[in-house]
């Protein structure tokens, strides 16, 4: 079944699943074609499928996501830091080079957190592991 957007001023206020967009007040109906392309783990490109806040890019006929405020920015990079946090554990046997760009990377992401930025962000890729 479709999906349609609720726009006002280009921004989405609602997203429904129908048959068919209600009558009344601006609806669009969401399409591959309308919603943000974003490159897949595979390299093939993926679609993100647009919610509330959303807004329409009138140039390009895509939404686009709101960016991001500087606290999720923040909760993002404090998740990247937990899910990192076996790499500088005492007993996991990484080299120590490899240690070091593990270090480096956490450090990138507390310099996210302390900068607190809002809006996108270029994130620090994880290195790869290399063991001993």
């Amino acid at each position: 079944m479709p999906k349609f957007a609720e726009l006002e001023n280009n921004i989405i206020l609602n997203v429904i699943i129908a048959e068919s967009a209600p009558s009344s007040g601006q609806w669009m109906e969401i399409t591959d074609s309308v919603k943000k392309i974003i490159p897949g783990p595979d390299g093939e490109d993926e679609y993100e499928v647009p919610g509330l806040g959303w807004t329409l890019n009138t140039t390009t006929g895509r939404f686009e996501s709101p960016a991001a405020t500087s606290e999720e920015n923040v909760e993002e990079a404090l998740t990247r830091i937990k899910r990192s946090d076996w790499a500088v554990l005492p007993d996991v046997d990484l080299t120590s080079a490899n240690v070091e760009l593990w270090k480096t990377y956490r450090a990138s992401l507390r310099s996210i957190i302390r900068n607190q930025q809002a809006g996108d962000i270029t994130w620090p890729e994880p290195p790869d592991e290399e063991y001993v």
